[in-house]
């Protein structure tokens, strides 16, 4: 089957899983998803979720709603909760990237290498060029010490986006974890010019190691 027609197949299933029961107004799911919104910018992440758990129960085993509860879950540190929203909303929409990569950040989170190298090869399998799938698998293969493998997906994707802030402070980091301060301070020093009040740049410009 081709991805168009699975990806059809699934939205179909999507949405009808919602309207065999639809009884919330479009009015409420509003609300509660304003509220959730609201409380998130202040890093109420427990009242952000408890928002949404009218539309959960009422649509348990839809998209939407597990895929940002298991974003705030993670934000809030319930990681098994995060898990199992996630994967619920994997469930609902198969070809879907960011549960997968939700649940790549679950397992960064919890230094759990093994299963995080897992989901990065997913998405990279189906989207080699995906942004947040390279650079999450660079930090990765990076903790795991893999610094060559590493090093090419941070090049793959500052190929693409050479100016992109986030790389280039990875790049960076890469080459101090291996101690490699010339080529560290080369590139922190780049981040600078075009982020003069980027913090990972400007705490290594403040550690010993830098001014060797």
């Amino acid at each position: 089957m081709k991805n168009s027609t699975r990806f059809m197949v699934s939205m179909v299933a999507c949405w009808l899983s919602v309207n065999a029961y639809a009884e919330m107004s479009f009015a409420k799911i509003k609300e509660a998803y304003t509220n959730s919104y609201r409380y998130e910018k202040t890093q109420n992440y427990n009242d952000a979720i408890n928002a949404l758990m009218p539309v959960y129960t009422q649509y348990p085993t839809t998209y939407t709603v597990n895929l940002r509860l298991g974003y705030l879950a993670l934000l809030h540190n319930k990681y098994a909760n995060a898990k199992t929203y996630y994967e619920a909303a994997s469930k609902a929409l198969p070809l879907a990237f960011s549960p997968k990569l939700g649940l790549m950040a679950t397992a960064i989170a919890q230094s759990n290498w093994d299963t995080a190298e897992q989901y990065g090869y997913q998405v990279l399998k189906a989207d080699p060029n995906n942004y947040s799938a390279n650079l999450k698998m660079a930090y990765v293969l990076t903790q795991r010490k893999k610094y060559d493998n590493a090093q090419a997906l941070i090049e793959k994707v500052l190929a693409m986006y050479p100016e992109d802030i986030g790389a280039l402070a990875q790049y960076a980091a890469l080459f101090a974890v291996q101690g490699q301060f010339d080529k560290a301070t080369e590139h922190y020093s780049s981040v600078l010019i075009l982020d003069p009040e980027n913090v990972s740049a400007n705490y290594y410009f403040s550690a010993p190691a830098a001014k060797k």
